[in-house]
């Protein structure tokens, strides 16, 4: 038998760029290639399929590249083609479907973030540009990735004699308090 569409949802002036699907929801990473709309995430209910209804959106600054789903937060990227704005790996709080909220972020400013996952307590980004890398993020506390991020990307850059107070701050970041059950 021949697929057969059962309902739709129109975005008329954004382009799509990203989908995730979990349990009811559906989160769309919408953008524009003409600066003329708002780059977006938003979460639609697909619990009824042959009426899927937004619910929530978020304002971003630039393109969504990909989107991962796991428990209560949603993990994307955004990327400019041209390098001039964001690179960026962004939590999204989606707990409350109506109204999504940023919670963390780690800019990666030379190198755009490409494909995701997450297992645990912990994101894997594939990274391209710049330097082609493979990178593996904390996102336990959310808030707090900024400084966990930026201690792990420090033991990259610095020199031999620098190098034990990165690894210090790394630690530091590793001992703070898990955060309560979601």
């Amino acid at each position: 038998a021949a697929p057969v569409q059962v309902g739709a949802l129109d975005f008329p002036t954004n382009i799509y760029y990203s989908l995730a699907i979990s349990g009811r929801y559906a989160y769309v990473g919408l953008g524009n290639n003409s600066g003329t709309v708002t780059n977006e995430f938003r979460v639609v209910d697909i619990s009824n399929p042959s009426s899927p209804a937004q619910v929530g959106t978020l304002d971003v600054p630039d393109d969504i590249g990909y989107i991962t789903v796991s428990g209560r937060y949603a993990y994307i990227t955004l990327y400019n083609n041209s390098g001039a704005i964001t690179n960026e790996f962004r939590i999204i709080d989606i707990s409350n479907p109506a109204a999504p909220v940023q919670v963390g972020a780690l800019d990666f400013p030379t190198n755009i973030p490409s494909q995701t996952a997450i297992s645990g307590r912990y994101a894997y980004l594939g990274l391209s540009s710049t330097a082609n890398e493979f990178r593996i993020i904390d996102v336990s506390i959310a808030g707090l990735i900024g400084i966990a991020g930026m201690a792990a990307q420090a033991l990259f850059r610095v020199s031999s004699t620098d190098k034990l107070a990165a690894e210090a701050a790394l630690e530091s970041a590793k001992k703070l308090p898990e955060p309560p059950p979601a």
